[in-house]
């Protein structure tokens, strides 16, 4: 998967994905721009997405996550989902989605 280096744009929702089932070689797909999981099994937001330096859109919606990663302020997202899992999670500076 690290071969495809020039792709900005990952579909992957509704695919039963959990962060042991993402391949780490994602973090070398460093044009990455929007990343789409939502609808999986996600119950953290993967550590391997917080390596890619263009990632501006990032869904995760549908998923099991209750929380964001402190280390997520490192990536320039500029759109996360309204709610993740359970809880509902406030972004002041960032426009939100719900996919």
């Amino acid at each position: 998967i690290g071969g495809l280096c020039h792709v900005t744009s990952l579909i992957l929702k509704n695919n039963q994905l959990s962060e042991l089932s993402l391949p780490k070689e994602i973090s070398k797909m460093t044009a990455l721009q929007e990343i789409n999981l939502s609808g999986n099994k996600f119950q953290v937001i993967p550590e391997q997405l917080l390596d890619l330096p263009q990632l501006r859109s990032l869904r995760l919606g549908k998923n099991l996550i209750t929380e964001v990663p402190h280390e997520i302020v490192r990536l320039q997202i500029v759109c996360l989902p309204t709610s993740l899992g359970h809880y509902r999670v406030q972004y002041t500076s960032l426009p939100c989605d719900r996919n």
